[in-house]
């Protein structure tokens, strides 16, 4: 069954380096990873 993760927080948080980071520890093949400060 597929999981939707939300990360929140103000500006200049932390949440794409926090995001980026967990995600180099696991299988990136089944995840999707939309970020909005990819502008």
């Amino acid at each position: 069954m597929a999981k939707i993760v939300l990360i929140g927080g103000g500006s200049s948080s932390g949440k794409t380096y926090i995001t980026r980071k967990a995600l180099e520890s696991i299988d990136r093949n089944d995840v999707g990873f939309i970020s909005f400060d990819d502008y």
